[in-house]
């Protein structure tokens, strides 16, 4: 089980409204992500079983109240009756500290505290959306953004993931009628994944991302002819995150008994230390970092460093205070969880004279090399540390690559 939301109702009270809250939260989640008694309960199944176990996963509870949902019944209210299945979820809920998010429609009110059992009570304490009969469409969007946010607050999933979700979502900023294209050709090239066609950049963003590189090719024949959608297959190809090696290089960077320099494999411009670091980093931005003009002198790029650091930092006081800023760098790098980095390309990293004295120098500055040929750097002698930005899916990164260059070739052509 997966689920995230589950949607406790009535049969003979919420019944539409249910399935059509599921149906508008498949367009944001996954199908496996929603519960819904009519839907995800097999044959043979232990009703009361699998309510409680679905329950208890859910860290979003819905529940639906309708006009009906406490009538009274041979003189009892529904509710009032041990064995009564909303009951039974509701208390469930309460007790598992979920997140709950009660809903009036049909125009129903919330049935006074002395109607209700005490074991759920506590429900009148939670605020509620109430769905009018004049903006149903409106509350419904309402209550979809609403969970999603509380979804959102609880998520637990890996800071890089999200990054890249946010930054398909924001880059689709087009209108409804062209996310449902993209989504279409999407869904007809991956059936196996996609069984509904996404309307919000939201919903095709989770697709996107749920696909991975391999949507670089789907999208291709649009991206020609649309700039947007060029720029999001450019996203796609060049910045896909693939986390195992960008976590080992910010532990690498973070720890100070490990070498203090870096070197990235870059093939291709797109890949660079820059992007890989935006990987790395809990952040969501990028780390901050040093340029200098590695053709000057070696005095004249450690001045660089130092005004740099100064500007940083806010001390104009540079003169014989390279001390001072190792001092402020480490404790910089202790507070902020990630350190300054100084970004040299694969020819000042081979100047084994420059590397030693900065390194000598500013302690607690970290170098990161962005290179073409690891052996040659690895025969140095100056113990990098070396990173290739492709992780376990080498082969799917190369050909989302290669696919966006061509695509971007043509556009040009074009």
């Amino acid at each position: 089980m997966s689920y995230r939301v589950f949607i406790s109702y009535r049969r003979n009270d919420g019944n539409t409204t249910a399935a059509w809250l599921a149906s508008e939260l498949e367009r944001e989640l996954e199908r496996d992500d929603i519960f819904l008694d009519r839907s995800q309960i097999e044959p043979g199944e232990v009703f009361s079983a699998v309510l409680e176990k679905a329950v208890n996963v859910s860290p979003v509870f819905i529940c639906l109240i309708g006009p009906r949902w406490n009538e009274v019944i041979d003189g009892v209210p529904r509710l009032q009756r041990s064995g009564d299945y909303v009951r039974r979820e509701l208390t469930l809920a309460i007790a598992g500290a979920k997140s709950i998010i009660p809903v009036l429609h049909d125009g129903a009110r919330m049935p006074a505290a002395d109607l209700l059992p005490e074991d759920i009570r506590s429900i009148r304490d939670h605020h509620c959306l109430d769905m009018e009969a004049q903006r149903q469409q409106v509350s419904m969007s309402e209550l979809v953004g609403r969970v999603i946010d509380r979804l959102d607050s609880l998520d637990e999933t890996p800071f890089e993931e999200r990054w890249i979700m946010n930054q398909i979502s924001n880059l689709l900023s087009f209108d409804e009628r062209r996310v449902k294209s993209a989504g279409r050709i999407l869904a007809a090239n991956h059936p196996e994944i996609i069984q509904l066609v996404p309307t919000t950049r939201r919903g095709l963003a989770h697709c996107l991302y749920r696909i991975g590189p391999l949507a670089v090719s789907s999208l291709l024949p649009f991206a020609e002819n649309d700039r947007v959608m060029e720029s999001l297959v450019e996203l796609l190809a060049t910045k896909w995150i693939r986390s195992p090696e960008a976590s080992r290089l910010r532990e690498n960077l973070l720890q100070a008994d490990r070498p203090k320099a870096a070197a990235v494999e870059c093939m291709h411009p797109d890949f660079t230390p820059a992007k890989m670091l935006l990987k790395a980093s809990h952040q969501g931005r990028n780390w901050p970092s040093v340029h200098v003009k590695t053709s000057d002198p070696v005095e004249e790029i450690l001045e660089q460093i130092a005004g740099t650091l100064a500007r940083m930092f806010q001390n104009t006081s540079i003169a014989g205070a390279r001390a001072g800023l190792n001092d402020l760098l480490h404790r910089y790098a202790m507070g902020k969880r990630f350190p300054v980095i100084l970004k040299l390309d694969h020819r000042a990293g081979m100047d084994y004279q420059l590397v030693r004295t900065i390194q000598n120098t500013f302690p607690a500055l970290k170098i990161l090399v962005s290179t073409p040929d690891f052996d040659e750097l690895s025969a140095s002698g100056l113990g990098y540390d070396c990173f290739k930005p492709y992780g376990d899916a080498a082969d799917d990164e190369d050909e989302a690559y290669f696919d966006y260059l061509d695509a971007k070739q043509s556009f040009i052509e074009s």
